[in-house]
Order: C-alpha cells, then sequence, then structure tokens
C-alpha cells in the first residue's frame, strides 16, 4: 500500500511539473521573431514553424492539435517587433495581421491612463471604448458597479489596425484571467486583495519591498487604525499632484484612507504580479508604519515613536 500511495505521489508530482513546463513554454518564455514573416496560402504547418522561428517538438505538436490551430492560421504578410511568447505568436497568425501596434502599460497604470494611451496610439475612439466597457458580459470576476479598474493587467500589448474597442477590453480582461491562474486570485476576498494590490503598486517602489508594506496594511486594518495612504488621496487627483498638501487629506472621499478606517471601495490602479502576489502573501511582521528614505526605500516601523525618531532623525539629515 505505501509502495503504491508513494508511486502515485510520484506520479502526481511528475504530471504537476510537466504541466507548470508546458504552461511556461508556451504562454511565458519569449522567442524572437523575424520583423516580417510571410505566409503563403496552403503552406505546410512545418514551413511556418521555420518561418517565425519555433521548433517542432512535442510540446507544440500537441498545442496545435488540441486547440486546432494548424487549421486556424491565416495567410498573410506579418510585420513583428521584438520578442513574443508562443501563445501571443500564434493568437497573430490566428488573427491574420498585417501590421500590429505594440502598447505597453506599466504597472500602476489607472485605467484612465490606459485608456488615454490606447487613444494616442489611435486604437480607440474613447466613447465607444466606454460603450463597449459597459456591454463586457461573462467575465469570471467580481466587478462593483460595473468599475474594471484593477483588471486591466499591466503588460505589453499587441494590437492590429482594424481591433475594435471591445476586442481590446476582451484581450486585457482576458490576459488578467489567465494571469490569475498562475497565483491562485481566485478566493472569496479576492476583491478586497485586488484593492490591497492596487494601493501596494502605487506606494512601493521595489518588488522585495511590496510584502512588507502589504504586512503594515494588513496589521493597521487588523487593528482598526486608518490605512493613511497618500496615494488612495493621488488617485483622486489623478495622480497629477506633484506634492500632497495636508488640506488634501481632508478631501471628503471614501478613498481618503486619512479620513475613512478600512480600504477603500475599489481599486485605485491595475497593479502588477508582484504587488498581487504580496497582497496574497504578505510577510509577518509587526510593522505599523513606514517612511520613505533615500533611493525611495521605506523605513519601516513597529511603534509610531520609533517612526517619529526616524522621521525626525531624516529630517535633521536633510538640512
Amino acid at each position: 500500500m505505501k509502495k503504491f500511495l508513494s508511486i502515485t505521489f510520484f506520479v502526481m508530482i511528475l504530471l504537476t511539473t510537466g504541466f507548470c513546463y508546458i504552461y511556461y513554454y508556451i504562454n511565458i518564455a519569449k522567442v524572437k521573431v523575424p520583423n516580417k514573416v510571410i505566409i503563403k496560402k496552403g503552406s505546410s504547418v512545418n514551413s511556418i514553424l521555420k518561418k517565425i522561428n519555433i521548433k517542432k517538438n512535442v510540446i507544440i505538436k500537441f498545442y496545435l492539435q488540441i486547440n486546432g490551430i494548424d487549421s486556424k492560421i491565416k495567410a498573410g504578410s506579418y510585420e513583428f517587433d521584438e520578442i513574443y511568447t508562443r501563445k501571443e505568436i500564434f493568437d497573430i497568425l490566428q488573427e491574420g495581421r498585417y501590421e500590429t501596434i505594440k502598447v505597453v502599460i506599466p504597472e500602476g497604470f489607472t485605467l484612465k491612463q490606459i485608456k488615454e494611451r490606447l487613444f494616442e496610439k489611435k486604437l480607440i475612439k474613447k466613447d465607444k471604448f466606454d460603450e463597449a466597457l459597459s456591454e463586457v458580459q461573462n467575465f469570471s470576476f467580481v466587478i462593483k458597479d460595473h468599475n474594471y479598474e484593477g483588471y486591466f493587467f499591466p503588460d505589453t500589448y499587441y494590437f492590429r489596425k482594424e481591433i475594435t474597442e471591445k476586442e481590446i477590453i476582451e484581450k486585457f480582461l482576458n490576459n488578467f484571467e489567465e494571469k490569475m491562474k498562475l497565483v491562485n486570485f481566485n478566493s472569496d476576498d479576492f476583491y478586497q486583495k485586488l484593492i490591497m494590490a492596487s494601493i501596494i503598486e502605487k506606494e512601493a517602489y521595489y518588488n522585495d519591498e511590496k510584502p512588507l508594506m502589504a504586512s503594515v496594511f494588513y496589521n493597521r486594518l487588523k487593528k482598526g487604525i486608518k490605512l493613511e495612504s497618500c496615494a488612495t488621496v493621488e488617485y483622486l487627483f489623478d495622480y497629477k499632484k506633484a506634492r500632497l498638501l495636508y488640506k488634501d487629506l481632508k478631501i471628503e472621499s471614501k478613498y481618503n484612507t486619512y479620513k475613512y478606517i478600512g480600504l477603500p471601495p475599489a481599486p485605485i490602479s491595475n497593479p502588477g504580479i508582484n504587488a498581487i502576489k504580496a497582497a496574497l502573501n504578505p510577510t509577518d511582521t509587526k510593522y505599523l508604519y513606514f517612511i520613505l528614505e533615500e533611493k525611495n526605500k521605506h523605513h519601516f516601523s513597529k511603534t509610531y515613536k520609533e517612526h517619529l525618531k526616524f522621521k525626525n532623525k531624516r529630517k535633521e539629515a536633510i538640512k
């Protein structure tokens, strides 16, 4: 019996490892593609793979067959830029693109900033984008008041010139769903975790500080202390203020965590994967305070006395 259980466990480990590798190979690992690729009608799969610099192996053969991709590849003249995942390449070949537009969405961008960037790239009309967003259906995550802030995952996207607003939105939301599968981000309180991740994204400059910052905010929530996050107030000003004033901290809004206890009602940015991981797995500390120091690093403190001491010391050093 023990031998059987050991073998079963070993097989499960192998299968899990194999699945993870396949997912990484197709969806995450990137390859360099020639700048211009011409696919002629009736081209064989082997010739297409050679042109796009992808080796035909067991994984690729299985992926093409199970998704029926080999019969969906469309003839055309494709222009590529930089590197892509294998999934992105096959998606492009199935859409029959003739020219793609690269759009980089930084971590922490708001939906408003994303919309502005898409508009600058001449990919959308703002009113049509808003209309398409209001008509989204079958999205598997919770949406409150039809607010999609937080769900437009920051990444590098490639859109064909003729793409519709609806297709752009679908690509963003599908990408979010795919990325969340990697971190098991579908818990009962996931929306609160997403809000937390959005705050962490705007507060922390370095990834190694994000789990520490998460611990500060969670500790404050547990003790019923206001989060006092400047980022939540800056969100009310579209992050356009170079410096917050004391009067700004008194603004009347549920987003003002200097005025109200608890999380704001919705995300304040679109967080990246590291901020999301931090919100899911905060470092176990007793920190309740942090303050910006040199080179955008933060000093973390357990007590207000300690926090104030460092704050005053920092003021003296600046003089």
